[in-house]
Formats: C-alpha cells, sequence, structure tokens
C-alpha cells in the first residue's frame, strides 16, 4: 500500500530515489551507500539496538552490524509506504521486512515499523530522524 500526498510529483520521484538508494545499500550490502542517506547528523533508532545514534559513524557502526555474515542474501521491501508532509518536512512512515538466509540456510524474516524524516540539504533529500521497531508478534 503506497499513499503520497506531497505538493510536487518532482520531490515525490526525489524522495522515492532515496529511498531505492537506501534499499539498495542495505540489500548489497555497500554501508557507504546506505550512509550516504543520511544527514551528517541525523538520528537513528534502529530496529536491533538499544542506543540513539546521532552521527554519521554511529549510523554507520550500526549498519556494519546490522549487515552481517551472518545474513546471507539479506533483502528488504516496503510494505506499506505513507509519505506525507508535516511542518514542511516530508515525512515517510510504514513498515519493511528484512529477510535472509541464516548460517544453516533457514529463512529469517523480520518485520518492522519505520519513520523517516527527510530534510533537503544542498539540493538533495537525506534523512534527518530514522526510528524503526520491531513489529510486536
Amino acid at each position: 500500500m503506497y499513499a503520497v500526498a506531497l505538493k510536487s510529483n518532482q520531490k515525490q520521484e526525489e524522495i522515492l530515489n532515496l529511498l531505492q538508494t537506501w534499499l539498495s545499500g542495505v540489500k548489497n550490502g555497500v554501508t557507504d551507500k546506505i550512509v550516504s542517506c543520511y544527514s551528517k547528523n541525523a538520528a537513528l533508532w534502529g530496529s536491533i539496538t538499544h542506543r540513539l545514534r546521532c552521527d554519521e559513524q554511529g549510523i554507520r557502526n550500526y549498519f556494519n552490524e546490522f549487515i552481517s555474515s551472518e545474513k546471507h542474501n539479506l533483502e528488504v521491501s516496503f510494505r506499506e509506504i505513507d509519505i506525507k508532509e508535516i511542518a514542511g518536512l516530508p515525512v515517510v512512515s510504514g513498515v519493511y521486512v528484512f529477510t535472509w538466509l541464516d548460517d544453516d540456510g533457514k529463512k529469517m524474516a523480520m518485520p518492522a515499523r519505520y519513520t523517516f524524516v527527510l530534510n533537503n540539504r544542498n539540493g538533495k533529500w537525506k534523512i534527518e530522524d530514522h526510528h524503526s521497531s520491531l513489529l510486536p508478534s
């Protein structure tokens, strides 16, 4: 399910491109690509951490940990996506699902809800705040 409520089609496309870059970075295990989607002082509450990450190195460390060698064929897909403008900033919320094969070949799935708050920095959309939490079972 996709719901988009932004004023400009160009803005929508640019935001969807940012999300696609983030997805591609996660799927391909390219931490630099993922980190490039965040502003320098972005905040990240990741799904598998007990700490708030508030800088580029913290975000890099989180994703290096998340994209571990124990997750073979890591995939991520947006299952629900809602994009709206709040106080002039795009806010993207929904559900994404991470899937992978563990060392024994067993398929694992981790559905989580997420919220991204975005900001345009020097003509490029960046993630300013990212909150993710596992869905209750």
